[in-house]
C-alpha cells in the first residue's frame, strides 16, 4: 500500500486470500493473479482507473462479484480454469478492448453482443459457451488477427462460407482448424497478416 506508483502486480501461488493492501496503487496497470488456492476477493477494481490487463487464472474460490462494464480502460482480459463463475459474462461498455481469453470456465457463458463496439479487437479466444456471436461484425474488426470459439448453430460454417465472409471485409485467412467432437466442436481461425490487419 506504500508504493503509490507501483504498474504491475502479479501473484502466483501463495496464501493471498484478497487484494487488500493494494487500494493506494492508483497507477496499477496489470493484474495477475494464477494458483492462488485460496484467493476468493478481488474487491472493487473501480479503484484502479489505469486497469488495462486482468488475468485471473485457476483461482478455485473466487468469487465473481463485478461487472466488466466498469472497467473502463480494460484492454487485454484472460480468465481460465475459474469454475465459480457461474452465468453469464457481459462485455459491454468494453470499446478499448484488444485481447480476450476466456477457457475452462465450465459454468459460465459469454455474450458477445458487443462485439460490434470494439474496434481495436486481435484476438478472440473462447473456450465456453457463448451467445449473441455475429461473425459479420467479428469479421469487421480490422485489427483482428486470431479468433477461436464454439460451433453452435449458424456459426457451423464450412471453410468456403469463412473465407467468403473474410473477403468481404477485405480480409483473406490464413488458416482454419476444427478440434473436437461433432458435439462440441471448435474453430480456430488464423487471418494473414495483410493491409488490413493492422500491427503488433
Amino acid at each position: 500500500s506504500s508504493l503509490p506508483k507501483l504498474k504491475y502486480v502479479g501473484f502466483t501461488q501463495g496464501r493471498l486470500r484478497s487484494l487488500k493492501g493494494l487500494e493506494n496503487c492508483v497507477q496499477l496497470e496489470s493484474l495477475g493473479l494464477s494458483y492462488v488456492r485460496n484467493f476468493a476477493d478481488v474487491g472493487d477494481l473501480t479503484q484502479f482507473k489505469f486497469l488495462h490487463t486482468l488475468s485471473l487464472t485457476s483461482l478455485p474460490k473466487l468469487i465473481w462479484n463485478f461487472e466488466l462494464a466498469n472497467l473502463n480502460s480494460l484492454r487485454n482480459l484472460f480468465l481460465e480454469k475459474l469454475p465459480t463463475i457461474e452465468g453469464t459474462i457481459e462485455l459491454t461498455g468494453l470499446k478499448f478492448f484488444e485481447e480476450i481469453y476466456i477457457v475452462n470456465c465450465p459454468n459460465a457463458i459469454v455474450d458477445l453482443s458487443a462485439i460490434c463496439e470494439m474496434p481495436n479487437l486481435k484476438k478472440l479466444w473462447l473456450n465456453v459457451q457463448h451467445i449473441n456471436l455475429d461473425l459479420n461484425a467479428l469479421f469487421s474488426r480490422h485489427y483482428l488477427k486470431m479468433c477461436g470459439f464454439k460451433e453452435i448453430g449458424d456459426l457451423a460454417n464450412s471453410d468456403d462460407d469463412l473465407q467468403k465472409l473474410a473477403a468481404h471485409h477485405g480480409r483473406r485467412l490464413a488458416k482454419i482448424e476444427r478440434v473436437g467432437t461433432k458435439k462440441s466442436r471448435y474453430v480456430q481461425i488464423t487471418f494473414n497478416r495483410d493491409k488490413g490487419s493492422g500491427s503488433d
